[in-house]
């Protein structure tokens, strides 16, 4: 007969409102050590997703932040290393334009009158 171990074990935890806070892995290797990697979310008043934190309490850290329109669309996203990402709605809230601040992302869209996505070019450079 065969045992089984345990490769990993996942707790998630969840907001009153029942938005996912917090996740909390743990790897076990075959020599019986463990580690642990934790996941966070933050979100607004409205149930947005203002804040991710990835390696929480650890060194390697790494955090992004997000920011809404009045409207309520993805307005800009703040990278780990500290790039911006910006995004442009016309006023029928589509999207029409996502832009980086160190100039890898520039995209632009456009969409016919039936509010049908028209035109997608755009540049997207791997540094």
């Amino acid at each position: 007969k065969r045992k089984s171990k345990t490769l990993s074990l996942t707790h998630k935890f969840y907001t009153p409102k029942g938005l996912l806070a917090l996740q909390v892995d743990t790897i076990f290797s075959p020599n019986g050590t463990s580690r642990e990697s934790r996941v966070r979310w933050e979100y607004d008043a409205m149930g947005r997703n203002i804040k991710l934190i990835e390696a929480e309490g650890t060194p390697d850290a790494k955090i992004t932040h997000k920011a809404y329109t009045p409207r309520g669309e993805l307005a800009k996203l703040t990278k780990p290393d500290g790039t911006e990402v910006f995004y442009t709605y016309n006023d029928l809230n589509q999207l029409i334009l996502i832009h980086s601040s160190d100039g890898t992302v520039h995209h632009e869209m456009s969409y016919n009158r039936l509010g049908h996505l028209q035109t997608s070019d755009g540049l997207v450079r791997k540094t």
